[in-house]
């Protein structure tokens, strides 16, 4: 585009044909400026001085090794500027949503401030306005011209009718909609549904102190993903309040563990939600782990409920865990007799607005990753790839196993007798 645009005024002036030259792949001129596309190949981009950095379709980005270069390479210019550009996609564990549009999320809602990044979406608020031609400009902002409104409106009732069909949704609402949807028929959450159960402003300042707790525990392999994730009940408004927290293998380093699993483990692990093992061989300290667990359940003084993990993969933890523990563990085999019902149960719940979770990325990644696999009317979960991790999911299921059946209602006697409201009557 920039080198038609470029053609044209050149024929129209004689001083920018002097001073701009045109090549195959590049653009340049007399004082050594160049303009040009680049390689996917970060490696390869070393000694770069850029000015201006332009990300077209970064959604489709699985890293963000390329963005990481661009912005170092600018360290040097006072009026740097990277331009993203791109449709949403239902890729939605990749940079562009995991980072840059979380990160717009908190700009456009006013939670961060930056004056120096320009964030412009044009989106459709919810999946129910998909429906309703009269709000599709929301996502559509060329059908503010006439000429353009009735063409858009036509092709776009044509495309949905066909793709409803079809069994295709997905690419219309991400590509003609600007809507972010998981692209598997099978996903078990889609993003929508997950997104209603953020915990507000009031609930992520609860008192936790002294309340029941029911943990999840998902023990994979010792240099992979190991995640505790727990569920508390908030007995005065009857609902449950979830969050996670993991621990990361590092073997072969972590660099290459971040591009294998596509997944910044150390932005997270600055953000408090994991931790990344600093053994030389790169395996998972359980030592590590159970002192974390010790240290949580003791600062909040919770009241433990249960810690349900699955016996597989047990091992030398849990048996040091039951030194400590051993009343609350609960074996939570993995099968459809075990996991089904917690794992519907669960969805029913954030459905129902039963269950709110703190935002953590890696659980929001594991629910973006996970797929139903339905059979004989059971419900279990899965993934398509081994790097789609589901760890800290699988733990929040372990620990719905147990959970789902609190009861709110239930009478403590123990209050009772200290507010004088407990007595034998005859």
């Amino acid at each position: 585009m920039v080198k038609s645009q470029l053609k044209a005024i050149r024929g129209q002036s004689k001083a920018i044909k002097k001073f701009t030259r045109l090549l195959k792949y590049e653009i340049t001129t007399t004082d050594d400026s160049s303009m040009q596309p680049l390689s996917a190949d970060a490696d390869t981009l070393d000694g770069l001085d850029a000015m201006l950095g332009i990300f077209d379709e970064y959604a489709l980005s699985k890293t963000t090794e390329m963005m990481d270069v661009i912005e170092t390479s600018m360290g040097q210019q006072l009026e740097p500027l990277i331009v993203i550009i791109s449709t949403a996609s239902s890729k939605l564990n990749y940079p562009m949503h995991s980072i840059e549009y979380q990160y717009i999320d908190k700009l456009l809602n006013e939670e961060t401030e930056n004056d120096e990044y320009l964030a412009l979406c044009w989106e459709q608020d919810s999946m129910k306005e998909v429906d309703d031609p009269a709000m599709w400009i929301k996502s559509n902002p060329l059908m503010e011209i006439e000429s353009q409104k009735e063409q858009l409106t036509q092709a776009y009732k044509r495309l949905l009718s066909e793709a409803k069909a079809k069994g295709t949704i997905s690419n219309v609402l991400t590509k003609h909609f600007n809507i972010w949807v998981q692209s598997s028929k099978e996903s078990y959450m889609n993003k929508e549904e997950w997104n209603s159960a953020k915990a507000d402003e009031s609930l992520k300042d609860i008192n936790l102190v002294g309340r029941d707790i029911y943990i999840g525990v998902d023990l994979s392999r010792v240099g992979d993903l190991t995640s505790f994730t727990w569920v508390i009940p908030i007995d005065e408004q009857k609902l449950f309040l979830s969050d996670s927290y993991s621990f990361v293998g590092s073997k072969g380093g972590i660099e290459s563990k971040e591009n294998e699993d596509k997944t910044p483990y150390r932005a997270y692990e600055q953000a408090g939600i994991c931790s990344i093992s600093t053994q030389t061989s790169g395996l998972v300290d359980y030592r590590n782990m159970i002192v974390w667990l010790d240290e949580f359940i003791q600062h909040y003084e919770f009241n433990v409920k249960a810690i349900c993990y699955d016996p597989y993969n047990a091992g030398l933890m849990i048996t040091e865990i039951s030194e400590r523990y051993g009343d609350y563990l609960v074996e939570t085999r993995q099968g459809a007799i075990t996991l089904s019902p917690a794992t519907k149960q669960l969805k029913i719940d954030v459905l129902n607005n039963k269950i709110k979770h703190l935002d953590n990325q890696l659980l929001n990644r594991a629910i973006y990753n996970a797929v139903s696999i339905e059979k004989n009317d059971s419900v279990l979960i899965d993934k398509t790839t081994n790097r789609n991790k589901i760890d800290p999911l699988d733990a929040l299921i372990n620990a719905y196993t147990q959970a789902q059946y609190h009861d709110f209602d239930e009478v403590d006697v123990n209050e009772l007798i200290e507010s004088g409201d407990y007595g034998f009557g005859w």
